[in-house]
């Protein structure tokens, strides 16, 4: 480990970021910002170019592990870049979760939030470019980077997957599963609508940092969010359809969650085999 360790969470969105951010409140000697996601490389890096990464780090972090959190950066290439030339970053994480999954999460937080769509399969044809894994190794492969990709399943029933990946050191040898995070089946909290239906909200700083201060916070969400909905119901011929589309997408998935169960396994390995001391 450096002096100072730098790690960038760059998501995708909808895949346990919020929950990582929370897991990681309890393991000492980890940095992160009180705000989850500050958007340095999104909205802050082109409204104030003179300010550098390394002024952000020290704004928002304390000297030493410091996990930073953008995962809408996976949707967009030019954010990618400027994040994957940033030399200040020693450590990218991505999170591989099935692409079904993914998608069925996504469409529904959307229409939680007030978006609209013509069915499933149209809301895939929008989105599939965003989500795309292979587009974002591309990009990194181009830049010269590695991301350490995460099994979602994995990462959401042991925090130490992510801890192992990084290299970051921690005492417990029990599995540390990630908090749930009623959000992710509840309904929007109606401070979440107000701010998600009027433009001046979404564009205002404070009204940002305070929503996100407050997520997952366990009286926030008993307080404000409403009863569980139903299971969102997705007609089986578009569900198929859709199915079909995501055949070279699964197949992608499926090589990233392999090379990723190798890596792991072989840093096991390397783990059992040295010598005591």
């Amino acid at each position: 480990m450096t002096a100072a360790t730098n790690i960038l969470v760059i998501g995708p969105t909808r895949t346990a970021s919020t929950a990582l951010w929370q897991g990681l409140k309890q393991i000492e000697g980890v940095s992160i910002a009180s705000t989850k996601e500050n958007y340095f490389f999104g909205r802050a890096i082109s409204a104030k170019p003179e300010r550098t990464y390394r002024d952000y780090l020290s704004k928002h972090f304390e000297p030493g592990i410091r996990v930073d959190f953008e995962p809408s950066l996976f949707h967009h290439d030019e954010q990618l870049k400027k994040a994957f030339a940033t030399p200040e970053i020693n450590h990218f994480v991505g999170i591989l979760r099935a692409p079904i999954d993914l998608y069925k999460s996504a469409y529904g937080y959307n229409l939680r939030n007030g978006a609209s769509y013509d069915g499933f399969e149209a809301f895939f044809q929008q989105a599939s470019a965003h989500y795309a894994y292979r587009r974002v190794t591309r990009v990194a492969q181009e830049c010269g980077v590695s991301i350490h990709w995460l099994p979602h399943h994995s990462l959401v029933a042991d925090l130490g997957v992510f801890l192992t990946a990084v290299a970051i050191p921690f005492d417990n040898t029990a599995p540390l599963p990630l908090p749930y995070l009623n959000s992710s089946t509840k309904q929007v909290s109606v401070i979440g609508r107000m701010a998600k239906r009027v433009r001046a909200l979404k564009s205002n700083a404070a009204i940002r940092a305070l929503a996100e201060r407050m997520r997952g916070n366990p009286f926030y969400e008993r307080l404000f969010y409403g009863a569980a909905k139903s299971a969102l119901a997705i007609p089986e011929s578009e569900l198929a359809t859709v199915m079909t589309l995501l055949e070279q997408v699964e197949a992608f998935y499926r090589s990233l969650v392999t090379a990723t169960e190798r890596r792991d396994a072989g840093q096991r390995a390397n783990m059992t085999s040295e010598p005591s001391s």
